[in-house]
């Protein structure tokens, strides 16, 4: 359906639906839930200054959403519970073509809830609940519509439905606006900083020291590296070169103020659906290969190393232990699988379990994060190490995003392979669990491996969708 039709007759359908005067006289939040024609390409985010992408390829599951109506921004030692209780705002839904009302409300926070300028870059805060004013949301063949507002005496609903089609507009417009002034196509141009390898086995040689004198067990490094965007880059084209490559991760890119935060993650912090709980446990992690057989033998070594089976069993260990006084029925398996990327292969292992009855899925993230993989144990004694030994403010990289309902159910994906992106230029993020009897060579040389999916995501978001180094493959499937 051509967009200036849908816009009409959406225009016409709402109109009708709050022609009732109280539904936005009184107080509170309004949503409306309306079925539309199905969605066949990635919508222009780069178009809007203040916008949410977030996509499960494999599931054929997409959110787009623009506009916000926020809950609560906060920071600190009760931001889980500050987010939680945001959630008690009064909040009507009228759902007239059956759509299925399910989780409306976006949730994203900083690794570090003490880090009060966490992506200040960005332009985030620490920790953020709020519910986009225009959400379209596509599962396989279907897609809908979700408006939403606050409401009040004042409220004049001309004005609201205008803001409503004004923002879908923007979004299911062509992405011309994404485009900056050419520069040479497809290149990322390393801005001058430092060598930070020196730094970084400095680094990792005291945390050894630290686990060697039993102060850690485990603790997690970041680095960054920032670079030039390519010429043409489109936030679209990058996103739906990500999609086939990352099918069964999540992809997401959150757009405020000209910065946006660009990612894809293996690892799901936690899903609650209905009590019944799923987690990831990431750690342990090796390179690819573009031969089939070299790479199997990396990941029968990773799968048989010591050290990374040590690591892992930590990261699950901790996992079981966090969970255990809100849940019953924990299983795991015994032996880790093998989950392979484009650019790295992990060992991974899913544990699922039943929560008791009222548990939410913002008291379970309080519990859980930073976890063993993306902060380190004990936990304590790991977070006080990094602020006191140069760990570079991350922001976002390592927290999480995901979306909730009023139920206390949802869903937060750990936020991994990532970049902030400006106008011109992008900071890429990655990382690497020091455990005893890493190797800081060896560890530099995993945040390299983990780098190049955003490095090569972003060239592909420039004039043509490059290859992954030769040694590596460009699909997630196994070789």
């Amino acid at each position: 359906m051509p967009i200036d039709t849908l816009l009409r007759e959406l225009n016409r359908r709402l109109h009708a639906l709050l022609a009732d005067p109280p539904l936005t006289r009184t107080g509170g939040i309004l949503t409306l839930c309306l079925a539309i024609p199905p969605q066949t390409r990635i919508p222009a985010i780069g178009n809007c200054s203040d916008c949410l992408y977030w996509s499960r390829p494999s599931l054929q599951h997409q959110r787009v959403g623009a506009g916000r109506i926020t809950l609560v921004e906060t920071a600190g030692a009760k931001r889980f519970e500050q987010l939680e209780q945001s959630l008690q705002e009064d909040w009507r839904m009228l759902d007239p073509d059956c759509t299925g009302v399910s989780d409306l409300v976006f949730c994203g926070f900083a690794f570090d809830g003490d880090d009060t300028h966490a992506g200040a870059s960005a332009g985030f805060a620490n920790s953020l609940l709020f519910i986009p004013e225009v959400l379209v949301e596509q599962r396989a063949e279907h897609s809908r519509l979700v408006v939403s507002c606050r409401t009040g005496n004042h409220c004049d609903v001309g004005t609201i439905i205008d803001n409503w089609l004004y923002r879908l507009r923007r979004l299911l417009s062509p992405a011309d606006a994404e485009r900056p002034a050419a520069r040479d196509p497809r290149r990322l141009w390393p801005i001058s900083v430092p060598d930070d390898r020196h730094r970084w086995i400095e680094r990792v040689e005291e945390a050894l020291l630290a686990i060697d004198n039993g102060q850690l067990r485990k603790v997690v490094l970041s680095r960054h590296r920032r670079v030039e965007l390519p010429d043409h880059f489109r936030l679209r084209d990058t996103l739906a070169w990500l999609a086939p490559r990352y099918p069964d991760c999540t992809l997401f890119a959150l757009r405020h103020a000209g910065q946006t935060l660009l990612g894809v993650s293996p690892e799901n912090l936690l899903t609650l659906d209905r009590q019944r709980l799923h987690v990831d446990a990431v750690g342990g992690t090796t390179e690819r290969s573009a031969d089939p057989v070299r790479d199997r033998q990396l990941a029968a070594t990773l799968r048989h190393s010591h050290k990374t089976l040590s690591e892992h069993r930590l990261v699950v260990e901790d996992i079981v232990r966090q969970l255990r006084p809100y849940c019953r029925g924990l299983v795991y398996p015994q032996q880790p699988d093998i989950l392979k990327l484009p650019a790295v292969q992990h060992l991974h292992s899913r544990i699922s379990g039943q929560a008791r009855v009222g548990t939410s899925v913002l008291q379970l993230a309080a519990r859980l994060h930073p976890t063993a993989a993306t902060g380190g144990l004990p936990r304590p004694a790991a977070l006080d190490w990094l602020r006191c030994h140069g760990e570079p403010q991350r922001g976002w990289y390592t927290g999480a995003l995901g979306w909730l309902n009023t139920a206390g159910d949802g869903e937060l994906a750990v936020i991994l392979r990532c970049a902030v992106l400006g106008q011109r230029q992008a900071t890429l993020y990655a990382g690497a669990g020091i455990v005893a009897g890493s190797d800081p060579q060896q560890e530099f040389l995993e945040t390299e491996w983990k780098l190049q999916t955003m490095l090569a995501a972003l060239r592909a978001g420039g004039d043509g969708a490059p290859q992954l180094p030769a040694q590596r493959h460009d699909t997630g499937q196994a070789p």
